[in-house]
């Protein structure tokens, strides 16, 4: 090999090398370290068991002299999201903002968030169309077609009107 390509192939592997570790950010929070107390979130965490809004957890978790890891603290958002008595709204606002700040701890606790309830439309439309030729040797060829349309309105979840309309030509 010429010096010249070895050079070039040695500087490339170079560049390419720390290439993985730019990916990582820096300054994004250590899941495993200590969330500070004076933080809102662990403070507005701890006001809601404190409350006796979480059924897992109360305040007497949180002032075993221990300091609590962001990865724990998520675990008592789970709780509080997913089993949560009497949350007002200003508690629901807090935890989505702490769904935010909290999102890579949450999603390694396995959280994915409630399912979202798929809704029906108010209306659908549905239809089809169908045209058949068919050519014989002989003079007469069967044609025809069939245009089927159809609405369905959904008034609430129990009651829908359904109408439709069907042509045939021959």
């Amino acid at each position: 090999m010429k010096p010249w390509k070895a050079f070039l192939l040695a500087l490339a592997l170079l560049c390419a090398a720390p290439s993985a570790s730019w990916a990582y950010n820096v300054y994004a929070p250590n899941s495993w370290g200590a969330a500070g107390t004076d933080t809102w979130e662990y403070q507005e965490v701890y006001r809601m068991c404190a409350e006796g809004k979480s059924p897992k957890y109360d305040a007497s978790y949180f002032q075993d002299g221990s300091r609590l890891s962001r990865y724990e603290l998520a675990g008592v958002m789970i709780d509080l999201m997913d089993n949560g008595k009497d949350l007002t709204n200003g508690d629901w606002t807090e935890l989505n903002k702490m769904r935010r700040s909290y999102r890579r701890e949450l999603e390694a606790r396995g959280w994915r968030g409630a399912p979202k309830e798929k809704k029906k439309p108010i209306i659908e439309i549905h239809g089809d169309l169908r045209v058949r030729h068919q050519s014989g040797g002989n003079s007469d060829s069967n044609d025809d077609a069939r245009a089927r349309l159809g609405f369905t309105y959904h008034v609430n979840d129990n009651t829908s009107i359904q109408a439709g309309h069907v042509e045939e030509f021959d």
